[in-house]
This record gives C-alpha cells, structure tokens and sequence, in this order.
C-alpha cells in the first residue's frame, strides 16, 4: 500500500524504520530512508 501510494503520488522518497521498506532502497526509483538519514541527506 505504502509503495503504491509513492509511485501513484511522485514521492520524492520515503521516509520509514520499517525494515521490511528499508531493504527494498531504493524503490521504482525512490529513495527509501530512516529519519536520520533523510535528516542528514536533505
């Protein structure tokens, strides 16, 4: 649901701690980050 919702909105990226997400960075493109990485990246 969540990647869907990503692809379907243009999502710059996804911010998450869910593993499950994590693993799959990046996704169709977009970049799949904890908040400490988004924090530091952006």
């Amino acid at each position: 649901m969540i990647l869907e919702l990503a692809i379907e909105t243009f999502a710059s990226c996804i911010i998450t701690g869910d593993q499950d997400l994590l693993v799959l960075n990046p996704f169709e493109n977009i970049p799949i980050l904890t908040a400490g990485k988004f924090l530091a990246s952006f």
